[in-house]
């Protein structure tokens, strides 16, 4: 029995990236995993995200200062399950707001999907998601983790 990948960016223009799609496309991915072939993406939808992220994430203060509940994620490491159970559990953005502390790639099933998810999140909801870096952020560490 032949399992068939899943394409994440289903739905998206080929040259630009609805951050709201690649989402909910995520998002289904991860809460329905079941033991399959890693899902396959559309190159510049992905690009269009890590751009818009990085001008975001560049534009943002070291030091936050925030107001009201917070809820306080810690290292995800890839574990797709863990992510949607706690966002599920504590609220989705824009009714929450989150800090996370690093390390979103690692040993879990979707450590691709999980970093792609959060910079999505960030792109839609920039004033309640929050993207800290640890240690599996540096690019030494990342060699031997993400690829």
């Amino acid at each position: 029995m032949g399992l068939d990948s899943v394409y994440v960016t289903t739905g998206m223009s080929i040259d630009k990236c609805d951050p709201e799609t690649l989402i909910k496309n995520l998002w289904g991915y991860l809460v329905g995993y079941e033991e399959q072939p890693p899902p396959l993406y559309l190159q510049k939808p992905l690009l269009h995200i890590l751009r818009e992220a990085l001008a975001i994430l560049q534009s943002e203060s070291t030091v936050i200062d925030l107001q009201g509940v917070v809820t306080i994620i810690g290292g995800v490491h890839g574990h797709g399950d863990s992510l949607t159970y706690h966002m599920s559990y504590s609220g989705l953005p824009p009714s929450a707001t989150y800090i996370f502390l690093g390390n979103y790639v690692g040993e879990g099933f979707a450590p691709h999907e999980c970093l792609f998810l959060l910079l999505a999140l960030k792109v839609k909801f920039p004033k309640h998601i929050y993207l800290l870096k640890g240690c599996f952020e540096d690019p030494e560490v990342l060699k031997v983790s993400f690829y």
